[in-house]
């Protein structure tokens, strides 16, 4: 039942902040979620697949938080970056990206049906920032200071998934500095 596979992955999610990757294992997940192991494997048959459908699972749900984070254009570029990142550091999933998805990224460096799902979710995802920053800087977004801008914010935003919480610089001035970077960069001055 679909209570049932969200009481499995709640269960591999947190013992996948509480033990990592390598302490994963199909017997905790079933003690954790309070089923046998043969209960467990009639849904997965193995770890692998287990996290497959996870990665599946927290993609989703992080795709469709990003999808609701629209660009509204004001004609002050940078303020609107501002405000994007804003939204994006305040999304209530971004402290789950910095634990699951570190776990689930290095997974998938081991399985290959997990790395094509994740450079599926790579590419959907840059769609999705190009056609934010081609809305907020009124150029196509195929043109390619927004693919740049793309290559820029990616990697910003996936550490800021890992070590933000961390991180001595308050949110505000974080999404400040890198507006005005991606700015520069969506107007082709750098």
């Amino acid at each position: 039942t679909a209570a049932r596979k969200q009481d499995i992955f709640a269960a591999t999610r947190a013992l996948l902040v509480e033990l990592g990757g390598q302490g994963l294992t199909m017997r905790k997940v079933a003690d954790r979620t309070g089923i046998s192991l043969g209960n467990l494997q009639y849904h997965y048959s193995n770890r692998e697949v287990l996290l497959q459908a996870l990665l599946n699972s927290f993609l989703a749900e992080y795709e469709a938080g990003m999808a609701e984070i629209g660009a509204r254009p004001s004609g002050n570029l940078e303020g609107d970056l501002k405000k994007l990142l804003l939204a994006i550091f305040s999304d209530p999933g971004i402290e789950a990206c910095g634990v699951i998805f570190k776990e689930l990224w290095a997974e998938a460096q081991h399985h290959p049906e997990m790395k094509e799902a994740m450079a599926a979710y790579y590419k959907r995802l840059s769609s999705h920032y190009a056609d934010l920053f081609s809305e907020l800087a009124g150029v196509p977004s195929r043109a390619p200071e927004v693919g740049r801008a793309v290559s820029v914010i990616v990697p910003l935003l996936e550490g800021y998934c890992i070590t933000g919480n961390v991180s001595k610089t308050s949110d505000s001035k974080l999404a400040k500095d890198w507006a005005r970077i991606i700015s520069s960069v969506l107007s082709d001055k750098v």
